[in-house]
């Protein structure tokens, strides 16, 4: 007590320290349990006249089936494709960016060689050689520091390094003449290009991309539904004319998030 009224003012100090720390402490446990629950995450967004019918029906507890084994991404892939081209004959495949599309295309064909995909981009003296990248990555929280990435030319087959937009014009009016079943494409060609507006002899394609999103934000009610072994949710967005999307998790890492926030306690 001496001590103390000896030095009040330096007792309170240390007090009022101690008391902001544990404040600090507290509220950004809140916060980060509140950012786990909205963690960023990759999706596979499927667009289309049909993709929605799934949710249309209503699934007792005991009808859904429990979760296969874990899938990997290309697992995950091969099955979104194989559901859409059975459902309508044709897709879009419109999130990849034009570094990756050619690897991308070279995968497609390993899973499907029974397929007919095609590749369009815009030229390839447009391509930019060099950007900051400061995509999401699960490492690290939110989107990652920016980090410069150089275009490796390699990764462009010589033939597609000649080809003009005519040439890539008439490779998208095959596709809607139905001379293809997968055309793969970024999302801003299908955007700037106005692909949504064509319709393909056997109707509109669908349309599948890959892209981060909020698992609770970013989805319809903030619910994600375990419907025959695989977590569905709806997005609210209209980029389309279809208004909603579905949306599924694109890897492993993906399902286990959404598995510990809404799967059985």
């Amino acid at each position: 007590m001496k001590y103390f009224a000896r030095h009040k003012k330096k007792c309170l100090v240390i007090f009022c320290n101690l008391t902001m720390a544990c404040s600090l402490t507290f509220f950004s446990g809140c916060i980060a349990g509140a950012d786990y629950e909205n963690k960023m995450i990759y999706v596979y967004r499927s667009t289309g006249p049909k993709v929605l019918e799934q949710f249309k029906v209503t699934r007792s507890k005991k009808e859904i089936s429990l979760p296969q084994a874990t899938e990997t991404p290309d697992e995950i892939l091969f099955r979104i494709i194989d559901t859409e081209i059975k459902r309508r004959g044709q897709i879009v495949y419109a999130s990849i960016s034009s570094p990756i599309i050619h690897s991308e295309a070279d995968k497609l064909k390993k899973l499907f060689p029974e397929l007919r995909i095609a590749v369009v981009h815009k030229p390839f003296s447009e391509w930019i050689r060099s950007w900051s990248d400061g995509s999401f990555r699960y490492e690290g929280r939110g989107v990652d520091m920016l980090r410069v990435e150089h275009l490796d030319e390699n990764c462009c087959p010589e033939e597609y390094k000649t080809m003009k937009k005519e040439d890539f014009d008439k490779i998208v009016s095959d596709f809607f003449a139905g001379q293809y079943d997968v055309l793969l494409c970024s999302g801003n060609y299908y955007n700037n290009n106005r692909l949504s507006k064509r319709d393909s002899p056997i109707g509109k394609p669908a349309v599948i991309e890959k892209l981060p999103i909020r698992m609770k934000s970013g989805v319809k009610g903030e619910k994600w539904k375990l419907m025959e072994g695989v977590w569905r949710a709806r997005t609210p967005y209209a980029a389309y004319q279809w208004g909603e999307f579905a949306v599924e998790p694109a890897d492993p890492k993906a399902v286990e998030i959404i598995e510990n926030l809404y799967g059985e306690k």
